[in-house]
């Protein structure tokens, strides 16, 4: 017996065939994160993705669906894939116009992949995913629109989506039913690690986080001009206190224009944080302190899990004016961009977050609601697999870098020294700036008043040396300091002048900038340091614990 190239392995007889469909990148993960996972571990299941045509993001679902590594087939295919059940992020005419041609009722599950139905649009008479144009099918330009629905099943996420629904497209209303959100879900049952996701970020326990989320169009915070907020945070909130997250909607990435990861490459690789757009801003939302946001999805997320929100732009215009999501935005506080930022940011993280979401994103176990469903449409039992998991560790995008250049403010009072470090992402500055040698914009080096070279340990001899290389390759630095071990470093001024260094590890970038400054604090002229002893005790004296110096 001769083998046939398209033989099967597993045995065919009770395999049921499932298509998950969408047009846009957003669409498919939640297919692909949130429910995919649980059916892929069923050999009873045959699933296929693929590409609703049509939308102007279609070719970054395409390339999303390639980078998963997942089985897709083209939309020209789908007839022939005879599917058993049709799952769907995106209600189109497309879709739906694919069931005449089965042969077959083949049922239909439509999943909401934003927090709720909030938006509507001009192509539409109703919010989006709820609106008839989406669910009831094609209008001839001779009849009306049909009374039955073309989805079997609609899952919502709350209430307000079932009042809206009722308003939009009653002949709808048996096919809908409130389970609440899968993602939403996923966020409330990750919680608990937080730490671990604040981790993965390199956010420190003491540290504020603060993450700025906009959706997409020309009312959200990135179109109303407001993408400069981001370097304004950066540049007023001291970087020992706070650490800057960003969250854009995929459609800006992928719109026309340009992309975020270009605009914000310079404080990429200065401290920013972005999570991939894909799956990552999840664990972003859990693990922030305070978010900076408009209307979108991810500012609701990041609401409904009890986060701090403080609202920098948001689009009234763009949903019912008796919404829910409209009462968050006539309540929510807003940014103040002409009083300072991190007053706002500390006290909007005392004050909390107490609106109530339940209306759009009911409480309950949404996952396991859906997959029983999903197997009554297909007519088979459910098969007792895993339970949904809680969301990964966060990657950031491989354009993130630590914060290797910012401004360095220190004031030495009569007792212990004082200072504020700012990330900087351009030359031109106000105060003194301090680069590592991480860094990778030779502007910002150019620019520099110290030059850290902090990265790997060295000799003393060795160290020295690397420090008057520096110098001598960037005359504008008034010194360099160079590593000897974890807590200790060589520092060279300008002058020639050298001295051995060593404090606590987490101060040597500190307290390496600040000699500099404090000796020219000292005297302009600063002749015979080797014999001066008095400025470098006063110097020690102003931290705690103190360092140790000596003059070589």
């Amino acid at each position: 017996m001769h083998m046939r190239p398209d033989n099967a392995t597993f045995p065919e007889g009770g395999t049921r065939r499932v298509l998950l469909a969408a047009t846009n990148m957003q669409a498919f993960a939640r297919l692909v994160f949130d429910l995919f996972p649980q059916l892929a571990q069923d050999p009873r299941l045959d699933l296929r993705f693929a590409v609703i045509p049509g939308s102007k993001f279609e070719a970054a679902a395409h390339r999303f669906l390639l980078a998963s590594g997942l089985r897709t087939i083209p939309w020209s295919e789908v007839q022939e894939f005879a599917p058993h059940l049709v799952v769907s992020g995106s209600p189109t005419r497309e879709l739906f116009r694919t069931g005449p041609r089965f042969g077959r009722h083949v049922p239909f599950m439509i999943i909401t992949h934003g927090a709720g139905n909030n938006r509507m649009r001009t192509d539409l008479s109703g919010v989006y995913g709820l609106a008839p144009e989406q669910l009831l099918g094609p209008r001839p330009p001779w009849a009306p629109w049909r009374n039955r629905p073309l989805v079997d099943w609609l899952p919502l996420a709350g209430e307000a989506a079932l009042r809206q629904l009722a308003r939009d497209c009653a002949e709808a209303l048996p096919a809908a039913e409130i389970v609440g959100d899968i993602g939403h879900q996923r966020m409330r049952d990750s919680l608990k690690w937080r730490d671990r996701y604040r981790d993965a970020f390199g956010v420190a326990p003491s540290e504020c986080l603060v993450v700025v989320c906009s959706t997409w169009g020309d009312l959200s915070l990135v179109g109303r001009g407001r993408a400069n907020l981001v370097e304004q945070l950066l540049g007023t909130l001291p970087m020992d206190e706070f650490r800057v997250g960003f969250i854009p909607h995929p459609n800006i990435e992928h719109g026309n224009g340009p992309t975020p990861a270009g605009v914000f490459a310079p404080q990429l690789a200065n401290g920013l944080i972005m999570a991939p757009i894909e799956d990552g801003w999840r664990a972003l939302l859990i693990a922030a302190d305070v978010i900076v946001g408009d209307s979108g999805s991810t500012t609701q997320y990041g609401a409904a899990i009890g986060t701090p929100v403080l609202l920098a732009a948001f689009g009234f215009e763009q949903m019912p004016a008796d919404a829910p999501l409209a009462d968050f935005g006539r309540g929510a506080p807003r940014l103040d961009l002409e009083k300072p930022l991190p007053q706002q940011i500390l006290d909007a993280k005392d004050r909390g977050q107490d609106f109530d979401f339940g209306p759009i994103l009911a409480d309950g176990q949404p996952s396991e609601r859906i997959l029983a469903k999903t197997y009554e449409m297909l007519g088979i039992p459910a098969w007792e697999g895993t339970a949904q998991q809680r969301l990964p560790d966060p990657p950031t995008r491989p354009e993130c870098r630590a914060t290797s250049a910012w401004r360095f403010i220190v004031h030495f009072g009569p007792d212990l020294a004082t200072w504020e470090r700012l990330p900087v992402s351009q030359a031109k500055t106000d105060g003194p700036l301090i680069v590592r040698t991480a860094c990778t914009d030779r502007r910002l080096w150019a620019a520099a008043e110290v030059l850290l070279d902090h990265d790997q340990h060295r000799t003393p001899e060795h160290a020295r040396e690397a420090a008057e290389i520096l110098l001598e390759e960037w005359p504008r630095a008034r010194a360099a300091s160079a590593t000897t071990s974890a807590g200790s470093a060589v520092v060279v001024l300008q002058s020639g002048a050298a001295f051995s260094l060593e404090c606590e590890p987490r101060r040597l970038d500190v307290v390496a900038a600040a000699l500099p400054a404090w000796l020219f604090q000292q005297a302009t002229e600063t002749p015979g340091l080797r014999e001066v002893s008095d400025p470098l005790m006063d110097f020690e004296r102003r931290f705690e614990p103190p360092p140790t110096l000596r003059a070589l």
